[in-house]
Formats: structure tokens, sequence, C-alpha cells
């Protein structure tokens, strides 16, 4: 089904029309937004003062991207000029003007009112991108990605990257099963907070390793977070629960070993001074890991769990990819962001999960616990994309983006019009019309295709808003850990 189907389109409009009506109407949930910024009610970023033109919806701000749902999104009086439904041209016979990027590719002659999309270009595990320069209208400047309408003037952009060289640690612990599960950490001098990762379905520790989450993690440990990423038991034990997937075990039950694995791992850590007793604990996850670290949010809720796990005490969590269980939602006590995909195509997640979580947020919002709700949307498909890869070169990216490009796969906006699955199917189908992607490894290849999902808004991690995550985590840090870094 192309990414313009109407299905899609009004189901994303109706979540945000009831995100809107319900932030309008429910006062506990501006109460408790509150209790975090009383200048920000709906912690988005921008206060009425700072131009949210509706400081009840967190999906409207001046820095938020257009999408089809009949209002105005970034407050900038136009609506509808992005997603599917986008004018990418510009209106015909309207005067063009330079845009000129620093510092990345993509400067060009622009018509004015066209909606212009520009990229930093970020390498994982190398480099990510620092705020820009210059955006003609009000915006959240860290983001790499950025779109805006072009004004019927010349407009320069700046973009910079910061060099990361990242230490990452290997190690291995046993955990309660005496089963070796592997380790990867990233720990900067005096850590503000440490932040425990969780893998998809499927996964393993090495979920930090790859692309995204490496630039989502550059981010945090540039901000003095340590990361630690680990697996599930059943990365290491096999199928334990006949399901036939390996993922981690959300159930809030006091047999569950991946919370007395994880309870381990964070004993050890203060047993061997690794990290002080003190020391701010965080939660994030990838789909199942999502979910999961969302139950370990609802832990120290539960007085039975928080006896036999008495480490699962986590300042906030975030899901992303993951709706999480019911019945972690209905006792916790932790703030819960979640971090979602417009166009999700997992089996368990998908649209209705994608509502779920929406629900869930003002479940908990209600009952005076801080949290964030952000929709992924679609983006171009842009030429050099896939080299956000480290394993991926700028001319690679381009004869394959190239390729699907003249399959017919992206429209006139380069927006992908068929779904990722689809387009993976029909590159490896067809090896002489994909040469590049074809002369891939299988591990660059699924590189490859995480950052075309990614593109789509499909179920994948994204580190678009990392900066917007290390804020929400920042804002549960006792006020004696919290430094001055670039970007506060």
């Amino acid at each position: 089904m192309a990414l313009t189907s109407i299905s899609k389109t009004t189901v994303l409009a109706c979540m945000l029309a009831w995100l809107a009506i319900l932030g309008s109407t429910n006062p506990a949930v501006a109460a408790d937004l509150q209790l975090i910024n009383t200048d920000d009610v709906d912690m988005d970023g921008f206060s009425v003062a700072q131009g949210d033109c509706d400081d009840n919806n967190p999906l409207v701000f001046p820095a938020a991207r257009e999408i089809c749902d009949g209002i105005d999104n970034n407050c900038n009086g136009k609506i509808d000029l992005d997603g599917p439904c986008e004018t990418c041209l510009g209106e015909s016979g309207a005067q063009t003007h330079v845009l000129d990027i620093q510092g990345a590719s993509g400067s060009s002659m622009i018509a004015a009112g066209a909606l212009v999309h520009i990229h930093a270009m970020e390498k994982g595990g190398t480099a990510f991108a620092l705020p820009w320069d210059g955006l003609p209208e009000p915006a959240d400047s860290r983001m790499w990605e950025q779109a805006f309408i072009m004004p019927d003037h010349d407009v320069t952009v700046t973009t910079r990257t910061q060099p990361v060289q990242l230490t990452v640690e290997t190690s291995t612990f046993l955990g309660v099963t005496n089963k070796p599960k592997t380790v990867y950490s990233i720990f900067p001098e005096n850590p503000r907070g440490v932040i425990f990762t969780s893998h998809g379905t499927g996964g393993s520790a090495e979920f930090i390793l790859k692309t995204e989450p490496m630039i989502w993690a550059s981010r945090a440990v540039h901000r003095g977070f340590a990361i630690v990423s680990t697996e599930a038991e059943e990365r290491v034990a096999g199928d334990m629960d006949g399901n036939n997937r390996i993922r981690w075990n959300a159930q809030l039950t006091v047999d569950n070993i991946d919370f007395a694995n994880i309870n381990s791992l964070i004993e050890s850590y203060i047993n061997s001074g690794k990290i002080p007793a003190d020391l701010p604990r965080f939660a994030i996850g990838m789909s199942n890991g999502g979910a999961y670290s969302i139950s370990m949010g609802a832990v120290a809720a539960i007085p039975q769990l928080e006896a036999a796990f008495p480490y699962l005490k986590f300042n906030a969590v975030t899901g992303y990819c993951a709706s999480g269980r019911q019945d972690a939602i209905l006792v916790t006590e932790t703030p819960t962001a979640w971090y979602m995909c417009g166009y999700d195509t997992n089996e368990n997640v998908g649209e209705e999960g994608t509502i779920k979580a929406l629900h869930y947020s003002q479940e908990i919002a209600a009952r005076g616990i801080p949290t964030q709700y952000f929709i992924h949307p679609p983006a171009p498909l842009f030429a050099q994309r896939l080299s956000r890869s480290s394993s991926i070169s700028v001319q690679l990216s381009r004869e394959i983006v190239n390729n699907i490009n003249r399959a017919g796969y992206l429209n006139q906006c380069g927006y992908l019009i068929e779904k990722p699955y689809f387009v993976k199917a029909a590159m490896e189908s067809n090896p002489d019309f994909f040469p590049a992607y074809n002369g891939l490894d299988n591990e660059t290849q699924i590189e490859a295709i995480r950052q075309i999902k990614a593109a789509y808004a499909d179920h994948e991690f994204y580190s678009a808003y990392a900066d917007r995550n290390m804020d929400f985590l920042k804002r549960f840090l006792p006020e004696r850990l919290i430094f001055i870094s670039h970007f506060e």
C-alpha cells in the first residue's frame, strides 16, 4: 500500500486530533505538565511566548513538521504542507531564491513557498550534528533533519558536526542463571546518570552499535550520560516461553529472570564502584525492549517486585516503537516517554499500538506522572541518507537511492510510496537493477534497510529526537548533578 493511503492518513489525523482534545479538556494533564515547566504546558519545548500556537497539544509547536491532519502543526499559519500531501515544489510561477547550505549538501534554487527538507551529515559512531544556524523559522535547531517553508528571499543555513570518539567497553555478566550475557557500555567521566538500553525482538546487546542507536548514544554521552546495553536471557538460553521469538520478558512477576538479571547487573556495578549507589538510572528500549523498559519503570510501584528487585528504581524510562503493557501503565509512578512511528507496520505495534501508546501517555498524565509522546513522521529518502551508516559511503548511498527512485518507489518530493519491506523484496529479487544494494554484505544491507525504514517512519529506532529525549531525562536529575553542555 502506498504511503498516501487514506486509511493511514486518517488514522494519524485522528490520533493528533484526539491528543489535542485530551490536552485541552483534561485539567489533570495540564496540571501535570505544569509541574515540569509552567511556561511550556504541553512539554513540547515551546511556550506560547516562544510561538507555540496550541500549548495543550505537544505535537503542535514552531519546530513541528506539517502533516496531513487539517491543523497547523508548526504554527506558521499554513496547513498540510508536509507528509504525503506536501507541496514540495512551491506555487507555480513563484520567484526562486538561493538556498545556501554550509556544511552539508543540498544548496540549490528554491521557489518561494516550497517546503524544503535539509539534512546534516551525521555518521554513526563518528560524528553527530550540532545546532543549525540561520533557520528561517522558529525550530528545534538541534535536529539533524529540518523542514521549513522557503521564504521570499535568499536563505543561508549552517550546520556543523561534533566529532566523537566513544570508548565502548565489552564485557560479560552471568546474572542469576550463570549464563554469560554480553554487555556493551560507554562511561564518560563523572556521568550524571546511566541509561540501560534494551534491544527489540531477535536483537542482542549489539543494538547500541547500530547506526541510529550509536548516534543517539553519542548525543547522550555528550550530555553526560553513561550507556549500558545488554541482552535478554533468551538471547543465550533460547526460546524459553515457546513463542518462537527471542525477546525480553516484560511481565510484572517476581520470577522474571530478565528483571533479576538487570537487578544483578546494577548491583554488581554498585558493589564494584563502577557507579555510585545514588547515580540516577534510566531505561530506554526499542520495540519489545521498549515494552520491557516501561515495565521496569513500574517495578518500584509494586511492593512484592520492589522487594525482589530493589535496584530496579528508575528516574525515567522511554519506549521507542512500543506501547508497553497495560498492567504496567496502571501502576507505574515513573516518568515515561513514548517515541512512536507514524507508519509502523510491525504486527505487534502498528496503528493500533501507536494509538494505544497515546492513550497510555494521557492515562499516566491524568495521574500526575510526567510524560512525553511523539510520533516520528516520514521524511524524504535523500540521496545521502544511507551513508549515516559507518559502513556505507556517500557514493554507495547515492547509487542505491537513485536505483530506488528510478524503479518508481519515490514520489516527486522524495518520499517512499511503497512499504520498506516491499522495496527490500524488490531490490533482492532484481540484482541487475539494484547492483549497489546487492553488492553489500548482509549486515550492511540490514543497515541500509534500517535507514529506509526510518525515512518511511516505519518500525525502526531513530535518533531525530535524541536531544528531546535527553531533555526529558534531564528533568529528573538531582540538581547537584546538573552541568552545562553545548546544548543547554
